[in-house]
């Protein structure tokens, strides 16, 4: 008997030892998991405070955005020559003072004016001209520096169906003030008297030539406007013509001296 007693308090003490053994282990186990939860927690706090100083880049700009980003780009050419006077648009492409437009905007001009989009007027001379391409590099006057410029796209930005904006200076002096800009989308990429040309319904006036059709996802350059094609005797609406940026890029490349 008081060996079964002594046995029995024996047993006891020992499930009382191992309880106590698992409860700390136990413990220890929760410690280690609530450790690792607060690390876990942390971990993410900091991937998401990163990702907030880092924001995705949207893909499309709001028009407001864009129309601030581009309008400094942006100039008035005005021209004159043996007996007119005419107007144009044109683009800043690099930031000490040249300007892209249309070689039939400065066409037989005897003095070129380009005016900002801060109202500062320049001179400036032709550096050079394709009357093929229709197109025409000038150079400011007093070489300025510091110049907005604007971002060139590719040809992988233009996309028939995608949505453009066109921006320049209708009717040019006679219309005082800013650029203006016109959204429409590409219709067509077009081969016309072996020429290719970006076709949109944009709107697009005299004293557009020159000026710049944009992407509207990114605001980058995908066009010069060039013209609207027009047919003797018929009402034509809605199809304007401009240099796709692949023809213009390879033309600066030529001819911009660096």
């Amino acid at each position: 008997m008081a060996i079964t007693l002594i046995i029995l308090v024996l047993t006891i003490v020992s499930m009382g030892y191992l309880y106590s053994r698992l409860n700390g282990e136990i413990g220890n186990v929760q410690s280690e998991m609530t450790a690792l939860k607060l690390e876990v927690s942390s971990l993410q706090v900091g991937s998401s405070q990163g990702t907030s100083t880092t924001p995705p880049a949207s893909t499309t700009i709001t028009m407001v955005d864009l129309i601030s980003m581009v309008q400094p780009v942006i100039v008035r050419v005005d021209v004159t020559g043996s007996g007119f006077q005419a107007s144009g648009s044109g683009i800043i492409i690099r930031s000490d003072g040249y300007i892209i437009t249309n070689e039939h905007v400065i066409d037989n001009a005897t003095s070129i004016t380009v005016t900002l989009s801060t109202d500062q007027q320049y001179t400036a001379t032709v550096t050079s001209s394709d009357t093929g391409l229709d197109l025409a590099i000038l150079e400011l006057a007093g070489s300025p520096s510091n110049l907005p410029a604007a971002t060139l796209g590719s040809a992988d930005d233009i996309i028939v169906g995608g949505v453009v904006v066109a921006a320049g200076f209708p009717l040019g002096p006679d219309l005082p003030g800013p650029a203006s800009f016109t959204q429409g989308i590409v219709s067509a990429i077009r081969t016309i008297d072996g020429q290719r040309y970006v076709q949109s319904d944009v709107v697009i006036n005299p004293g557009n030539s020159g000026g710049a059709l944009l992407a509207r996802s990114s605001g980058k350059v995908i066009g010069i406007t060039t013209s609207v094609l027009f047919m003797r005797g018929q009402d034509i609406e809605e199809i304007g013509l401009a240099i796709p940026i692949d023809v213009i890029q390879t033309y600066i490349q030529a001819n911009l001296k660096q």
